[in-house]
């Protein structure tokens, strides 16, 4: 199976999300450019037309999990569509999950699962969903720290979501003292940024920028850097629709 990015976002109702579905395969996006989807389509139209043309595009031969995903896929293009398609997407995210244990692969899936969830208004399911969705990243990753931290802020659960933000705070410090050539220096700087705003402290953020701005960094840091000092509100309402 072809690696896929991993996405930070976890959107509730949008059908753009099934962009990020389609980044598994490299492949897809020209295949999926030859399905018609102007009228809307029920299950079965939509896998009559396109099922062979996404499995077809592969320059491998498919397995069941090939199977699964792309009959996952054609069901969350038509949610709006037909009422049958959320217990398909349900269905074969279930399956997956038991026979793709690539945890890149199977964030994915369950990105598929909280729509439907969102979209069937399964509030407690959703969230549980979610937990379980945000763990699969690495422990110490901003990406499962600053996701928790969310989740948890957004529950109305304070003291989970600040355990979360400091940690990931105290872990990306670390980091950052360490200063060792093979560290992510702009991941490490968007990760501290985004525990501050979480938290609503935008004092220390503007000074941590300002203090890390007196380094001469690679020209991408220096550029997030430079975004963030000239466009600090901006950059905020980036992050909170990111994890909100």
């Amino acid at each position: 199976m072809k690696e896929k990015v991993l996405v930070l976002v976890l959107c509730l109702c949008s059908i753009i999300l099934l962009i990020c579905c389609n980044n598994r395969r490299e492949t897809s996006n020209d295949n999926s450019e030859q399905i018609d989807t102007k009228e809307p389509k029920s299950y079965e139209e939509m896998y009559r037309d396109s099922f062979d043309v996404l499995i077809g595009s592969l320059d491998y031969a498919p397995t069941y999990a090939d199977t699964l995903y792309t009959e996952m896929y054609i069901a969350l293009k038509t949610l709006e569509s037909d009422s049958k398609s959320a217990d398909i997407v349900l269905d074969r995210v279930s399956k997956l999950m038991v026979e793709d244990t690539i945890k890149e692969n199977q964030i994915h899936y369950l990105d598929a699962k909280s729509i439907v969830l969102s979209i069937q208004g399964k509030e407690d399911e959703f969230w549980d969903n979610a937990y379980e969705q945000f763990n699969l990243y690495p422990e110490n990753s901003y990406e499962r720290l600053i996701s928790l931290g969310a989740l948890f802020k957004k529950k109305g659960n304070n003291d989970s979501a600040t355990y979360y933000f400091d940690k990931c705070m105290v872990e990306y410090q670390k980091k950052l003292s360490a200063r060792q050539d093979d560290v992510d220096m702009e991941e490490i700087i968007y990760a501290i940024l985004c525990s501050y705003v979480l938290q609503d402290k935008d004092i220390e953020a503007n000074l941590f920028v300002k203090e890390m701005s007196a380094n001469d960094f690679e020209p991408e840091v220096m550029e997030l850097l430079e975004y963030v000092a000239n466009n600090y509100n901006a950059f905020k309402s980036e992050v909170l629709r990111t994890f909100y």
